[in-house]
């Protein structure tokens, strides 16, 4: 390594803290745009919070550097297949549920009418909360750790002409 980049990786200032290796070696630093200079280096720690400051809950909005405008190369671990499933159950369930709830309504209303009467109903609308209640704590607990645990790339290196 020439002595300028160990002398600039040695001079690392984070723009989000201001912090340097000085301040705490065991932080991992990460260069994530085309920025040169105090701008080039930040915590990822820092970057994550700053990230997720900038996507306000919407983990798929992208976000660039305030700088050079270059968008940030944000990686997620793989879901597991249970997950993944809910994934799609909930992605498909959001665009059906307006559909799916006016015809269950209809449907529960009618079978109320017909048969049983609202008790049932009741106890089976209770059933279908509880267990629907208990996926969807699942599913956004999955989902908080896949944000905790998702990673920012370096900026890819490009050759100067």
């Amino acid at each position: 390594m020439p002595d300028q980049a160990l002398q600039q990786m040695l001079d690392r200032s984070c723009w989000v803290c201001f912090a340097t290796d000085e301040d705490d070696r065991t932080a991992e630093w990460v260069r994530p745009c085309r920025c040169r200079g105090s701008t080039k280096w930040v915590h990822q720690a820092c970057l994550q919070r700053w990230v997720d400051e900038k996507q306000r809950g919407n983990s798929t909005a992208r976000v660039a550097c305030p700088q050079c405008n270059a968008e940030y190369l944000i990686v997620f671990p793989k879901l597991g297949p249970v997950v993944y499933v809910l994934d799609l159950a909930d992605r498909l369930i959001s665009k059906a549920c307006p559909f799916a709830a006016a015809g269950i309504m209809v449907g529960s209303i009618y079978w109320t009418a017909v048969t049983y009467g609202a008790v049932t109903v009741m106890q089976g609308g209770i059933a279908f909360v509880a267990i629907k209640g208990a996926f969807k704590v699942y599913f956004k607990q999955q989902q908080y750790l896949r944000q905790a645990h998702r990673k920012i790339l370096n900026y890819p290196e490009q050759e100067e002409a």
